[in-house]
């Protein structure tokens, strides 16, 4: 179907060739489109979670110096977003070393994950960091933050934040504390960086919530982003199954 006189084909034949397709449509809200593509046949399982993230540097710059991760696992997910203080190339080497801990423990727990970030991060200019775990057992999110890193797990109409604690993540970074929230199948976990404005809200997006991950990642990068600094949104669903 076409209103603009073409064949009207395009995303049909998008649809088609992709692994992922998802739209999200709503009258003042724009589109947005997901497709993605694996490079094997069979895409790779990241358990029982979905991903969706978008990181962008600021305009005139090459590297971005904020940074995001998940390590995924049959007891839980690991996340972790990071951003190098400023700007540049050293920023982003900072979000580097943070990120660079995770792959090295992809079960840690996230007070371990961010002592073990502190030390890596001392000959870097140093980053805010957060880490979570979602655990499947417990049905619960462990949190611990040093910096502005904004953290929220939403579930239906709750939205609960996860507190971060002032402090430099390789420089000044005091006693770590955990926090843990609920986290249930279903329930939608968001990392960001303090390029996306703080004050945003889902509820001009109805439906938007339930779509893909990267729907809403690309909805708080669109119309959220401070343009000032680099930005970064990590966006994590719990599967209701394996499957």
């Amino acid at each position: 179907m076409s209103t603009a006189g073409t064949a009207g084909t395009g995303l049909g034949a998008l649809r088609r060739l992709s692994d992922e397709f998802d739209v999200y449509s709503a009258p003042g809200a724009g589109s947005l489109f997901f497709m993605r593509l694996w490079r094997d046949e069979a895409a790779p399982g990241l358990c029982r979670v979905e991903v969706g993230a978008l990181s962008v540097p600021l305009a005139g710059e090459d590297e971005c110096g904020d940074g995001w991760g998940v390590a995924c696992d049959g007891k839980g997910a690991t996340l972790l977003g990071a951003d190098g203080l400023g700007h540049g190339p050293e920023a982003a080497a900072a979000a580097r070393a943070a990120l660079a801990e995770l792959a090295h423990r992809p079960q840690a727990e996230p007070v371990e994950l961010m002592e073990a970030a502190h030390m890596a991060l001392r000959t870097t200019r140093g980053a805010a960091v957060a880490a979570a775990r979602i655990d499947f057992e417990a049905d619960v999110v462990r949190f611990a933050g040093i910096g502005n890193i904004g953290a929220y797990v939403l579930d239906g109409d709750k939205r609960r934040p996860l507190v971060s604690h002032n402090g430099i993540v390789g420089h000044n970074m005091r006693k770590v504390h955990e926090f843990t929230v609920p986290c249930a199948p279903g329930a939608v976990c968001i990392l960001h960086s303090d390029g996306i404005q703080t004050q945003w809200s889902l509820d001009r997006y109805p439906g938007l919530l339930e779509r893909s991950p990267a729907l809403i990642a690309a909805m708080l990068m669109r119309d959220f982003i401070r343009r000032r600094d680099d930005a970064m949104v990590l966006v994590v669903r719990r599967r209701w199954s394996r499957a």
